[in-house]
């Protein structure tokens, strides 16, 4: 048996119940083109806008804080817009 069965299943059913959250809750990323300007990715949680970033990896870490892990946030005031959000999503 291969050394990486564990992890890999391991992995697989962390995205298993991160999938099953966000199809309870609705959040939705969206790529936004903004006029004369880079894309966007507007993060939105049963249809309503939550947080806007400009990068993939930081739109991934905002929806990884609303489902409750551990994500490298340092903008105080984001973190709590999101737990205002987060609190309802409970």
């Amino acid at each position: 048996m291969p050394k990486h069965t564990k992890k890999r299943s391991t992995i697989k059913r962390k995205h298993r119940r991160m999938k099953q959250h966000a199809e309870e809750n609705k959040i939705e990323i969206t790529r936004v083109k903004k006029y004369n300007a880079n894309w966007n990715h507007v993060i939105s949680v049963n249809g309503t806008p939550v947080a806007i970033t400009k990068s993939a990896n930081r739109a991934n870490e905002v929806v990884a804080y609303l489902m409750g892990q551990d994500a490298d946030l340092n903008d105080g005031t984001l973190v709590k817009q999101l737990d205002y959000f987060s609190g309802h999503l409970k």
